[in-house]
């Protein structure tokens, strides 16, 4: 082997001589040693645009493998994954491809994101596949799917590991409440704090907000009415809490609350007289007919299980999904096919560079350099002396 890269070494020297030994000959003047000049500098490019060209080749082949297995990575030294969870992350990435139109190099980049977030690797494996249903659901982006639905789980200070739980309900109501899934994030972010703070869970905010989302109280207006209303009823000094302590009602016990009020239409009345005109419909809506329609998203909730994967199976049979589910199932084709070329690729290219290196120090290369920077300086002087 060292034989046959001295070879190779003496073979580049002798070129790139007998090269410069040609570009010499020829006639004299000013324009012609500005044309051999640019001669020497194109031959000096091509030896190591040749060099170059190697790693070059492999690097598109392997592009998006390389980016693919560096997501994996990522996930993997964050949750410090053992060997057993990372089957499982690559398992699971594989079977959120199928029938998704899903990259898998995006797939990975949602494990990394809800491992940032604070999921276990085996929790963000267990999650990626309500995740991806949900994003293919609504027509998004998983990177901006798990961004919405972290912001909500951050808002109840609740784990990363109810992603995809939170993905169901969110489908469920709004398939219940008629709107969208957007509108409903929105609100549960916005009112979060509020909600958490007055005890309220996740799953019971999420039925709040969709029965309001119902009778189109949405957004902005939904968190302004919902805030307003749980600050209201808490509230020592408010005329709505008197009203409830004086009824022997736990004001810290919200849900309890909205029970009670739901099936006393005499208390509810006193609580209702309190407050402005927009809170006060707000809350009229969830006790109406004995809070029937907050009972009804409720029950959609609770029966959430595997929604988000119905509504992205529905929507998956359009022509634009099935194309895109197409290409991006080529494109993983072509990830799994060069994912195995990687680590002898990596080998490989690590010596590639050490005898680059190697070679750029050694007499030889100085050689070639000595001769190209000679050449140039004689050139140059001609020029030089002609300008005079």
């Amino acid at each position: 082997m060292a034989t046959r890269d001295e070879t190779i070494k003496l073979s580049l020297i002798d070129g790139v001589t007998k090269s410069l030994a040609s570009i010499q000959k020829g006639v004299g003047g000013v324009g012609a040693e500005l044309a051999k000049l640019n001669q020497v500098a194109e031959l000096a490019g091509k030896a190591f645009d040749g060099l170059a060209s190697v790693g070059n080749f492999f690097g598109d082949l392997v592009n998006d493998a390389g980016a693919y297995e560096q997501k994996l990575l990522e996930v993997q030294v964050r949750t410090q994954a053992t060997a057993e969870e990372s089957k499982l992350l690559r398992d699971a990435v594989q079977e959120a491809l199928q029938g998704t139109a899903t990259g898998a190099t995006a797939a990975a980049d949602a494990l990394r994101l809800m491992a940032e977030d604070g999921a276990s690797a085996t929790e963000a494996a267990q999650n990626l596949g309500e995740v991806v249903a949900y994003a293919q659901a609504n027509t998004r982006g998983l990177a901006e799917t798990v961004g919405g639905l972290g912001a909500v789980l951050d808002a109840f200070g609740e784990g990363a590991g109810k992603i995809g739980a939170l993905a169901d309900a969110l489908t469920a109501t709004a398939v219940a409440a008629g709107t969208s899934t957007a509108a409903i994030e929105k609100g549960l972010a916005g009112a979060g704090v509020a909600a958490a703070s007055a005890n309220l869970s996740l799953e019971e905010t999420t039925a709040i907000i969709g029965t309001l989302a119902e009778r189109g109280i949405e957004g902005g207006r939904a968190v302004a009415a919902v805030t307003k209303i749980l600050g209201e009823l808490q509230a020592p000094a408010s005329a709505a809490g008197q009203a409830l302590r004086e009824a022997g009602i736990d004001t810290t016990d919200l849900s309890g609350i909205f029970g009670t009020l739901a099936t006393d239409a005499g208390l509810a009345e006193k609580v209702l007289s309190s407050l402005g005109k927009k809170p006060r419909d707000a809350l009229k809506i969830l006790l109406a007919e004995g809070g029937a329609a907050l009972a009804g998203i409720t029950k959609a909730i609770n029966e959430s299980a595997g929604a988000s994967q119905k509504a992205s199976d529905a929507l998956g049979e359009g022509y634009e999904l099935a194309l895109k589910r197409l290409q991006e199932s080529l494109a993983n084709a072509k990830i799994a096919l060069a994912t195995p070329l990687l680590e002898p690729l990596a080998a490989a290219f690590d010596t590639f560079a050490t005898k680059i290196n190697t070679f750029a120090q050694s007499e030889q290369f100085k050689a070639i350099a000595n001769e190209i920077a000679e050449f140039v300086a004689s050139g140059l002087d001609q020029v030089t002396q002609f300008v005079e």
